[in-house]
């Protein structure tokens, strides 16, 4: 089982996730029904049985019409608690903030001061 993963501000949209992860003759037919019942056939997420997911600041995050296993996913899993609006060179990675030490990255006012 999954325990840990953080795959954060990457470059990770519902297309690369089909180029890679599905079977070749499905990717090459452009059928968003087949994409949805593939993707919800296949993709199981159980919240319980994981620790830590986080894909915040991925284009993924902000992408509409998913399926509808993979939506819940990103529902639960894009959540970023800084104001990424006013934050420009440094990134507070999800896994370190709040976790009983002052991260630089994370010590800032739009980031809750670490959660300190």
């Amino acid at each position: 089982h999954l325990r840990t993963l953080s795959l954060f501000h990457g470059s990770i949209t519902f297309e690369s996730l089909k180029n890679y992860n599905m079977p070749n003759s499905s990717t090459m037919i452009n059928d968003t029904e087949s994409d949805d019942v593939w993707f919800n056939n296949s993709f199981v997420y159980n919240s319980l049985q994981t620790t830590y997911i986080s894909i915040a600041l991925n284009p993924i995050c902000e992408e509409v019409d998913l399926p509808l296993s993979l939506q819940l996913f990103v529902n639960q899993t894009c959540g970023y608690f800084c104001d990424g609006n006013k934050i420009i060179s440094q990134y507070c990675i999800p896994r370190t903030f709040g976790d009983g030490f002052c991260d630089q990255e994370c010590n800032l006012g739009e980031c809750a001061f670490d959660n300190g």
